[in-house]
């Protein structure tokens, strides 16, 4: 085992959170994490590594301590996983097996929203009281998942409440990318899962209070930087409803704090023939949001920053990018690789939109349309 395995520590549990084993080796480790959506992370071994094969594939969740992270469990850095997968690859190279999985947080995929509620509220309550509501304090006894629901977030954001039958972690992911928060989950002693909605932390150039993250490289913060800016977005929507010719239902919908006049308006069409005319405005926001595209900075980081990540700065953080006109950003996501004695990373400030869910939603929305017409 090399030095980066001996100072990673992975924990292996089964469905009832009991201890199974845990890895002792391993070729390469991965981890994504994500502030306001889902992180994936991988895992590679030698298929020579049998008793940590056998572990992993005898697992449900893993617990992985000292990588950085902003949960701290007895003084270590922690973080959490769910285990989705494990494939064999045979190569005259040697043969490997890949597991790979989410941040524990994707439990909430296993969730669709059950309740006819509808009421406009701040969204780190809304999001508190879905994951309440559908997991935790479930009304059905066998939805409940063992644990609590902490909200640690003074935002003043709004946000509706989302449609019944929808899926729990979709509605979470949209709530927390639109009023910028971020949300975790971890296992606790007792085994019960843990969430946590919270804020992120202000270390701007403009602000005293805290260390700002200055992103430049006369800092020694990045090594290097890639600026992606969505020019193709759209934010006025036509939606069509119920009825035929003259008498199907209409209404429209525009992104808010969008200038919509002249060449600044892009249009698209939305069928939502099997929609009630009050779902139809809420059916337009979602194409809008679908197809709308915010501006990403994706960094190298330095050693520096490598090195601070999870201790001085941490997902959530609003950083100032000094080398572009002192553009603040949060720092939205980041991807840590654990291999041959090195640590390698690619971090993520602000929000794309243009996910492969919402591409393969636009196209499905444009095929709808063309057999409509």
């Amino acid at each position: 085992m090399n030095l980066v395995n001996n100072s990673i520590l992975i924990k292996c549990l089964d469905a009832q959170m009991n201890v199974v084993g845990y890895v002792d080796e391993f070729r390469s480790l991965t981890w994504g994490y994500s502030w306001s959506n889902v992180g994936n992370w991988t895992i590679i071994l030698d298929r020579t590594a049998k008793h940590s094969i056998d572990v992993l594939r005898a697992s449900q969740f893993i617990q992985i301590a000292n990588i950085p992270s902003s949960i701290t469990v007895n003084g270590a850095q922690m973080v959490y996983g769910v285990i989705d997968k494990v494939v064999s690859q045979y190569r005259p190279s040697g043969d490997t097996v890949t597991i790979t999985g989410y941040e524990l947080k994707a439990l909430a995929r296993r969730r669709i929203i059950r309740t006819a509620e509808t009421y406009t509220d701040k969204a780190s309550e809304v999001m508190t009281h879905l994951l309440r509501s559908q997991m935790v304090f479930a009304a059905d006894d066998e939805r409940k998942v063992f644990g609590n629901v902490f909200n640690q977030s003074n935002s003043a954001e709004t946000t509706d409440a989302p449609e019944q039958y929808t899926n729990l972690a979709d509605n979470l992911i949209n709530i927390a990318e639109a009023a910028e928060l971020g949300w975790h989950a971890q296992i606790g002693d007792d085994g019960g899962i843990y969430w946590y909605v919270i804020d992120g932390v202000d270390r701007t150039a403009n602000q005293h209070e805290r260390s700002p993250m200055l992103l430049d490289f006369t800092s020694e913060t990045i090594d290097e930087a890639t600026y992606e800016v969505n020019l193709d977005t759209k934010n006025f929507a036509y939606i069509g409803g119920k009825g035929n010719g003259a008498n199907r239902k209409f209404k429209t919908a525009v992104l808010p704090d969008e200038e919509v006049v002249g060449f600044h308006r892009h249009e698209i069409f939305v069928d939502a023939r099997n929609e009630e005319e009050a779902n139809l405005a809420g059916k337009g926001t979602e194409a809008l949001n679908e197809y709308s595209g915010k501006t990403t900075i994706k960094i190298v980081p330095s050693l520096t920053f490598l090195q601070r990540f999870g201790t001085t700065y941490n997902l959530g953080d609003i950083g100032t990018f000094t080398e572009l006109n002192n553009l603040n950003m949060r720092f939205t996501g980041a991807e840590l690789n654990f291999e041959n004695n090195n640590i390698k990373g690619n971090f993520t400030f602000g929000y794309d939109k243009k996910t492969i869910k919402s591409a393969m939603n636009i196209l499905l929305r444009s095929y709808r349309n063309m057999l409509n017409q």
